[in-house]
């Protein structure tokens, strides 16, 4: 494992960490699309799906996981 790997490592898990523990019910988060801001609402359970969602595209963009 490389440098940047274990980088990696430690902001997933420090993220998933910090996200588990926070219990808002509902998170408004900014896209800016074509040039305009949206805004957007959504509930805990979709947070989490969110945010583990992108662990999971991290994990696959640092490390070469492909079945051998």
């Amino acid at each position: 494992m490389n440098k940047e790997q274990l980088e990696t490592l430690n902001v997933i898990a420090y993220t998933l960490n910090m996200n588990s523990n926070d219990k808002s019910e509902v998170y408004n988060f900014s896209i800016m699309e074509d040039g305009k801001i949206n805004h957007y609402k959504i509930n805990r359970e979709e947070h989490l799906n969110h945010i583990i969602d992108w662990a999971v595209q991290e994990l696959i963009n640092k490390f070469d996981l492909e079945e051998k």
